[in-house]
């Protein structure tokens, strides 16, 4: 078993990087793309994933405003300063499916810490498992969501004449 948990961190530790990284470097697309004023600053793309509580929500949102924008570069030319872009399924699918698998994976190890009963043990592995089942969903909706965001910004970015077609 330890095995396969250090096998699962060496595939989570660059994947995670790699998103953050991304999600960065698309959120600081949007200033090219649109004359949209970003409400945060592209920092806050990386650094609001390691921050307690705001890590709840502030990513969701970094990555809500970057899907409308690049599908929508006209419509955030003439949004109104504070507008809040409207979400999607998939966004919120792969936010729920996230936060489910890391609430899951820290019941489960707080579980396990405490067992004192095969029962016990029983209970922390359903919780790890339902765990690593969210996860696996989150990281299907999260590919989907990459590759819709890459390719709105990829067609944006033709559409205003910034790359060649």
């Amino acid at each position: 078993m330890p095995q396969a948990r250090l096998l699962q961190i060496g595939v989570f530790l660059p994947t995670a990087v790699l998103f953050v990284v991304w999600i960065w470097r698309s959120y600081r697309n949007l200033e090219v793309l649109s004359r949209w004023t970003p409400r945060h600053g592209s920092g806050w793309a990386i650094g609001s994933w390691f921050t307690p509580f705001l890590n709840l929500v502030r990513p969701y949102q970094i990555v809500r405003e970057t899907w409308w924008v690049s599908a929508n570069p006209d419509l955030a030319d003439d949004a109104p300063s504070g507008y809040t872009p409207p979400g999607s399924a998939l966004l919120g699918l792969w936010w729920a499916a996230w936060l489910v698998s890391n609430f899951c994976g820290q019941a489960s190890f707080r579980l396990s810490l405490r067992t004192t009963n095969p029962s016990e043990l029983l209970t922390a592995s359903y919780a790890g498992l339902l765990a690593n089942a969210t996860s696996i969903l989150a990281a299907v909706f999260v590919l989907a969501v990459v590759g819709s965001i890459s390719s709105r910004q990829q067609s944006a970015a033709r559409a205003r004449g910034l790359v060649a077609a």
